[in-house]
């Protein structure tokens, strides 16, 4: 840190309110605050504190410049400031640690008849959104049993009201509702079981639909009373009536609603709204704990973890909770109960009533931060405080499984003498049923951690149990796909130079290449060194593109150089088809990358030179490639740092001979399960890991994940073919029946276990009889 620097960079700082920005050596901003006074502010790092934390006096010793932004107000500052904090995510900066989980109850309404949907975020829309939540199997079980309760819609439908009963609407011939955007089949399932009123066919007015989304919007705001108070009245009227079963249904659902409203805590409050807010920090993070008090009940609970370096001062890490939990929640409480004060607590309230009036429409008394120091709210405090530990603890668990991901990937790095960390590891394993059925799964470890977003299987040709040619074979089928977008080292690709022409020229001549009329700026070059090594051209007539002087030179055949030209042309082409004029002798190299054979060209490439009408000429064939149908898989298309394959020496060798063949140098290694030993290229011996390694330990789950994903896999193939071919024994069963008789009740047992009745109103009666008189019929 140059201090004359600082100081000059100080003094120039104005004294308005604003937000400022403290930058490291290299330029990258560590740390980002707001000021009422920005001068003062700033200057106070600079000036000795004895009593100024390590975490403080590290930033300092780093800060080697600062930026500012003033602004007209303090409390714009502090909108300007958080939103800095999100998009920057400073080193020094206490933040949320992950938000995906979080989830929102999302009401559109806007429309007629509202659906209730979860997303992950809220739109800037007509919507009303009620969270954010941090358990999202909590709110789908709730909204399940809501469903029952207060049946309504969550499907893509649109629904228009069109007015009247359904009734009426039926009796002049015409419909009450108008449906758009119909992608299923109406009315579907749920309300046959009752659980959606049924607008897609004008089975409920808008204001009786409406009157359930009213009550469940309360109910999530804490207001359950007014649900089990309409229960009570309807299961009473239903019982003078003397309409038993129905009034046993009503109670049926009461005692629904007691189950979702059980864990509602009943405290000693007045009737008030209010979070109590409440902290620990474990290992350089802060685990928060949340509690919604909605008409003197405890109603929902959320928990927050956020990242800090060292031990940030108490009234930063509150600034912190109240910024990062108040921006998305979708309501903000009459009080917010608190350990102790914000930094500045008028600010952090008018800050608090700027959101509330956004998010509750009204302009009503500013929320209050209330510090209790006994009392009921002080309990409430207390609690939350025990949640928060108890979150921390459970918790712990996943950070140090992470920091054991951490030395592993170093350590295993270091071993196998990879270049740089294994950040994306892919583990590959064979499976099959007595050497049927044999499937291969690739999955991937994203930094340690699996991502099963980029986990593919394959089905295998193998007939025979031949784990090495299995392995060969999967690996062969992922690795040439990687192989056509990867330039083997000491190559490179570039457009060709004006020196190259006769060059090129040469080379059409020498291979009595197909090009016609010639540009040398159609052209890219592979060269080896100042070697040419070979080339493609790219040529466009009117909106058509095809290619043209495909050649590489005889002696760097091999490295698979001519697909990666190929992709380089069809990458380059701005149309969703790309063709090629080739001799027949070429079309399974064509057709290997994915060309396929066309009778007639389009009417672009008529008149071009060397063709004619009548094209294909003699001797040639017409291809095309058609982009549309080879969408790139982002999980192919991305290169592992390692290879780990499941087995031992006979798995590796494979593995060694699949990337030799594609020139692909991508570290690889096998673990052999039966001693847990590590085989590598380079080491005629295997390596053997302490029991207690973390890299080992690493190791073992990859490929214990691979083994169960493989497993998985071919269990389900096995048993959809037992299925399949038991259905298909069935006289009369089409196979688009067999189809959707298995999804809609999900097994061949359950199928068995179904009355008739029940499979006739899928499949017909006729179908169902046959069906049935299968399944009961001894076996022969």
């Amino acid at each position: 840190m140059d201090k004359n620097k600082i100081n000059r960079l100080i003094k120039s700082i104005p004294r308005n309110s604003g937000v400022y920005k403290m930058k490291n050596s290299s330029g990258k901003i560590i740390y980002v605050g707001k000021a009422k006074d920005l001068h003062d502010r700033v200057s106070q790092y600079f000036q000795d504190d004895p009593i100024r934390s390590e975490r403080a006096k590290k930033m300092i010793s780093e800060i080697e410049n600062i930026e500012y932004i003033e602004t007209p107000t303090e409390l714009e500052a502090i909108f300007l400031e958080t939103n800095l904090i999100k998009e920057l995510k400073p080193r020094y900066n206490i933040r949320l640690r992950d938000d995906k989980n979080f989830v929102y109850i999302r009401i559109d309404i806007a429309e007629d008849f509202p659906k209730i949907t979860l997303v992950r975020k809220p739109l800037k829309d007509k919507a009303l959104y009620l969270g954010p939540k941090t358990a999202a199997h909590k709110i789908k079980t709730t909204l399940r049993i809501l469903k029952k309760i207060l049946p309504f819609r969550h499907c893509n439908l649109k629904i228009e009201y069109l007015g009247g009963t359904h009734a009426a609407a039926r009796q002049a011939g015409e419909s009450s509702v108008r449906v758009s955007n119909k992608t299923i089949k109406f009315p579907c399932l749920d309300y046959h079981i009752k659980k959606c009123p049924g607008p897609c066919i004008g089975k409920c007015t808008k204001e009786e639909y409406r009157e359930n989304i009213d009550k469940i919007i309360k109910f999530f705001k804490g207001n359950s009373s007014e649900i089990v108070k309409d229960l009570e009245n309807e299961m009473r009227s239903a019982a003078s009536d003397h309409k038993f079963e129905k009034a046993a249904k009503i109670r049926d659902k009461m005692k629904d609603i007691e189950e979702i409203t059980a864990k509602q805590y009943i405290t000693n409050l007045p009737l008030i709204d209010a979070d109590a807010i409440n902290y620990v920090i474990d290992n350089n993070k802060i685990f928060a704990s949340i509690f919604q008090i909605r008409e003197g009940k405890i109603i929902g609970q959320e928990n927050l973890a956020f990242d800090a370096i060292a031990n940030p001062p108490a009234s930063e890490i509150i600034d912190a909770l109240l910024k990062s939990y108040y921006e998305k929640t979708s309501s903000i409480p009459a009080q917010i109960l608190l350990p102790i004060e914000p930094e500045d607590i008028q600010l952090a309230e008018k800050w608090l009533k700027m959101g509330s009036d956004l998010k509750n429409a009204k302009m009503g008394p500013c929320p209050k931060i209330v510090v209790p120091q006994a009392g009921t709210n002080s309990r409430l405090l207390e609690l939350a405080l025990l949640n928060a530990r108890s979150f921390a603890n459970q918790s712990k668990a996943r950070w140090m499984h992470e920091q054991g991901v951490e030395e592993g990937l170093e350590e295993l790095s270091q071993i196998l003498s990879i270049p740089r960390p294994a950040r994306r590891i892919e583990c590959y394993d064979v499976s099959h049923l007595g050497g049927t059925e044999t499937v291969g799964s690739m999955i991937v470890f994203i930094d340690g951690i699996a991502n099963p977003n980029f986990y593919r299987r394959f089905k295998l040709s193998q007939k025979t149990p031949d784990d090495y040619a299995s392995m060969k074979e999967l690996l062969e089928r992922r690795l040439s796909r990687l192989a056509r977008q990867t330039l083997p080292r000491d190559f490179t690709l570039h457009k060709a130079l004006k020196k190259q022409t006769s060059l090129i020229k040469q080379k059409i001549k020498e291979a009595n290449l197909a090009v016609g009329t010639f540009s040398r700026k159609d052209f890219f070059i592979i060269t080896k060194g100042k070697k040419f090594a070979g080339m493609i051209g790219l040529v466009k007539h009117n909106q058509t593109y095809r290619t043209i002087g495909l050649y590489v030179e005889p002696k760097f055949r091999g490295h698979k150089l001519s697909y990666f030209l190929l992709e380089k042309a069809v990458q380059q082409a701005k149309s969703k088809r790309v063709y090629i004029i080739c001799r027949k002798t070429l079309k399974e190299h064509y057709e290997e990358f994915g060309f396929e054979e066309i009778k007639q060209l389009p009417s672009d490439l008529y008149n071009i030179e060397n063709c004619t009408t009548d094209c294909p000429i003699e001797g040639m064939i017409a291809l095309v490639y058609d982009k549309t149908r080879h969408t790139a898989d982002k999980s192919f298309t991305s290169k592992p740092d390692l290879i780990l394959v499941d087995g031992g020496k006979p798995q590796l060798t494979a593995g060694i001979k699949v990337l030799n063949a594609l020139s692909l140098k991508i570290p690889i290694a096998a673990l052999a399960k039966q001693n847990e030993e590590v085989y590598t290229p380079n080491s005629p011996k295997p390596i053997i890991f302490a029991p207690e390694s973390h890299t080992l330990k690493l190791l073992q789950r990859i490929r214990d994940e691979a083994h169960r994903f493989a497993i998985t896999f071919m269990k389900n193939r096995h048993g959809s073919q037992m299925i399949k071919s038991e259905l298909t024994q069935i006289p009369g069963i089409a196979e688009k029946t067999m189809q959707k008789l298995l999804r809609t009740f999900g097994s061949l047992e359950n199928l068995k276990n179904t009355p008739m009745d029940k499979i006739a109103e899928i499949a017909g009666k006729s179908a169902a009889i046959k069906i049935k008189q299968h399944f009961q019929s001894p076996p022969s």
